[in-house]
């Protein structure tokens, strides 16, 4: 599982947290959140005594990566678009994990 990675000078940590609240908030899609300025990717892998499975955890480091790169790259346009990131996500970690 990936703990940290790095984006041109800055280091991310990659944390994994329970969240009792995802039912419960309006974006009750929410899987993660990148956090540029602390250099922190969060990722609720528990809710409501589920837990996420492995694939799904990396999937959406993977999601909030692409954020992280656009958002270095000055290209906030795409990183708010969401149907963008999470395609390029899913594919890049498709493409990442199934590599010889």
């Amino acid at each position: 599982m990936i703990k940290s990675f790095q984006i041109g000078a800055k280091t991310y940590t990659v944390e994994l947290e329970k969240n009792e609240q995802r039912y419960k908030d309006k974006k009750d899609d929410l899987l993660g959140r990148a956090m540029s300025p602390l250099g922190k990717i969060v990722v609720w892998n528990e809710w409501d005594g589920g837990k996420m499975p492995n694939d799904q955890i990396e999937q959406t480091i993977f999601h909030e990566m692409v954020h992280t790169i656009l958002n270095e790259m000055n290209r906030f346009n795409l990183s708010e678009d969401e149907e963008f990131v999470q395609t390029f996500s899913l594919l890049l970690h498709q493409a990442i994990r199934t590599a010889k």
